[in-house]
């Protein structure tokens, strides 16, 4: 498939999604009714539908047909993880962005969680204390997924959620080897976290993500 039939197909969904045609959820026309109004062959049709899914803009449902969707996060963690791989960004600055992201999650979520959420986050937190370390692992993902909807932002959801796909399984192993001392820590930043959402403090929330930040990077 040439570049620029790509890019006729693109732009035939892009101009469908601009007038209100299509949108999340919208059934694309079948690939011979592309073919006949693009002027375009069905195999280079097929092509450029299969680059559109493995970007997460359609999704194919076998023997129904293509439907626009929105599953970028998996094909941006593939970018952020070849340019780990071709080392034009390393661990660290990745783990620094990443930092500054939870602060600003940490601020949005105390300016735009319920009462209910906030409540729940909390009852998350303190159920670390005398959960085992595999459950501690499956918390701690539930406790900063909800923090990061909680934000109310789906540009920093979208970004953060792809960084926790990222970091998912050094995650995991952290739990699986903290000792005594540093579980105890963990579980206690996770509360102080709920708590300082929860009072609306910035300096706390700062000081917490910050603490938390320190630990799972060491």
């Amino acid at each position: 498939m040439k570049d620029r039939e790509y890019k006729r197909v693109m732009a035939f969904v892009k101009d469908g999604i601009r007038s209100g045609e299509f949108q999340v959820g919208s059934k694309l026309p079948t690939e011979r009714e592309m073919a006949e109004t693009l002027g375009m062959s069905r195999p280079s049709i097929r092509e450029a539908l299969k680059s559109m899914e493995n970007i997460g803009l359609i999704e194919s449902q076998q023997g129904s047909g293509n439907y626009i969707c929105c599953n970028m996060e998996k094909s941006l963690s593939e970018v952020i993880n070849m340019m780990l791989l071709l080392q034009q960004i390393d661990k660290d600055e990745l783990a620094e962005a990443r930092c500054l992201l939870e602060h600003a999650i940490g601020l949005l979520a105390a300016k735009n969680m319920s009462k209910q959420d906030i409540v729940e986050l909390k009852a998350l937190a303190e159920s670390m204390q005398n959960a085992d370390q595999q459950r501690s692992y499956e918390i701690d993902r539930e406790f900063h997924q909800k923090l990061i909807l909680g934000s109310g932002n789906r540009f920093m959801i979208t970004i953060m959620q792809v960084f926790s796909e990222i970091y998912k399984e050094s995650i995991r192993k952290g739990w699986e080897n903290a000792d005594a001392e540093k579980f105890e820590k963990m579980w206690k930043l996770h509360v102080e976290i709920a708590e300082a959402i929860e009072t609306r403090d910035q300096r706390k929330i700062d000081a917490a993500v910050q603490a938390h930040y320190d630990i799972i990077h060491k």
